[in-house]
């Protein structure tokens, strides 16, 4: 994909028990456009340098061979929180991915991505919408109870694990030492998605929105913005001001700038991540930044600059609109505005999303014996001091 390309806005509108963990190489490459193409394809079988014999079992990838996975994962369900890219650009956020594979007869059965915080023999493992099992078939437990003592060699008081499959949370929760709890609410995923579905014909998604959608996105092309998108660090350093406007106005606040270039960075060789630029004469109004799994595109982020287009109609719908079907053109059936909170809810109802519900996190507690003070300390005090952290631990 070019760093740029000008997109056209005019367009027709409706009216209406483990081994010791060993660090393996990663999955042979696999055209990641094809892999898009096929939600059901099956990865690629992991040459091991391990004897058939030996018991199956978590092992950690290389970080070297971590970026080869992307293609093969594009080609799953994988959620768009399991994947290289989104998590490596939460490093500067102190979290620390670490990335996993289930072998089992020399190949890859599962893999999962862990964001790991603490201090060796205390820490703390997140498990978001994991594991991603590869073959299609379900989740084993016994998978899960190797899982368990992997973490337990690696001194982990807990993990905490979220899914979207509400049959995968219910295999964490049969687990020794499983609660229906969050042991750390200090980073949270939605507990809602509102899904707007991508059909094939433009006319067809668009006929499902409400009435005033297709109208403000009728009275935005005849305003004449210019949609652009860009998959380029430089490109949102560019437009970063918009983001810093709105947040001195509104107090929204946003993780550090070069956290979303690194995002923009990792996702490029892919074409997984994108930003989408509105411009009215040449000036930069809004933005948003869109990141994609293989059947959906995430609206990360977005910023409007309310003063450049007094007196304008909004460019809200048309962007939006621009995202959703760019990617879908490329395989995503659907885009995920994000939750309902914020005052912006009003404006997403007019896609008429599908709203996706989450269930509560699985935790699952490793050390009894240091889960109790984490408890007490961790969450008890750590409640009261965590906005005055949050502000200078993420700034």
């Amino acid at each position: 994909m070019p760093g740029r390309n000008r997109i056209p806005t005019r367009l027709w509108v409706w009216a209406e028990g483990t081994p010791p963990v060993q660090e393996i190489a990663a999955p042979g490459q696999v055209d990641h456009r094809a892999s898009m193409e096929r939600a059901d394809t099956v990865p690629p079988s992991l040459s091991m340098d391990q004897s058939s014999g030996d018991a199956p079992g978590w092992t950690e990838i290389q970080p070297g061979a971590i970026a080869g996975w992307t293609p093969t994962l594009l080609g799953t369900e994988a959620s768009l929180f399991q994947l290289p890219y989104w998590n490596e650009s939460l490093r500067m956020l102190h979290l620390r991915p670490r990335y996993l594979t289930y072998q089992s007869g020399g190949e890859s059965r599962a893999y999962l991505c862990l964001l790991e915080l603490g201090l060796p023999g205390a820490r703390f493992g997140l498990v978001p919408r994991g594991p991603v099992v590869l073959d299609g078939d379900g989740l084993p437990t016994a998978w899960l109870h190797g899982l368990v003592g992997w973490a337990q060699r690696e001194g982990y008081v807990f993990l905490r694990a979220t899914h979207h499959d509400d049959a995968v949370l219910t295999t964490w929760a049969s687990l020794p030492g499983a609660r229906r709890a969050d042991a750390f609410p200090y980073y949270r995923e939605p507990q809602e998605e509102l899904l707007v579905p991508q059909l094939e014909d433009d006319a067809d998604t668009m006929r499902a929105f409400q009435p005033v959608a297709r109208r403000n996105l009728r009275r935005a092309q005849d305003e004449g913005y210019a949609i652009e998108s860009a998959d380029t660090p430089e490109a949102l350093t560019a437009v970063w001001p918009l983001f810093e406007r709105l947040s001195a106005r509104t107090r929204v606040r946003y993780r550090p700038s070069r956290s979303f270039a690194q995002l923009l960075a990792l996702g490029r060789t892919s074409g997984a991540v994108r930003l989408f630029v509105a411009r009215l004469q040449h000036r930069a109004v809004e933005a948003i930044l869109v990141a994609r799994d293989h059947s959906t595109a995430h609206y990360i982020i977005g910023a409007l600059d309310t003063a450049a287009i007094e007196g304008h109609d909004s460019p809200s719908v048309l962007l939006h609109w621009h995202a959703m079907r760019e990617f879908a053109r490329e395989g995503t059936r659907y885009y995920d505005l994000g939750t309902r909170s914020g005052q912006v809810y009003t404006f997403k109802r007019k896609f008429r999303p599908i709203e996706r519900q989450l269930s509560a996190p699985v935790t699952v507690v490793i050390n009894r014996a240091l889960f109790p003070f984490w408890s007490a300390v961790g969450l008890g005090v750590g409640r009261k001091l965590w906005p005055s952290l949050k502000r200078a631990f993420f700034r």
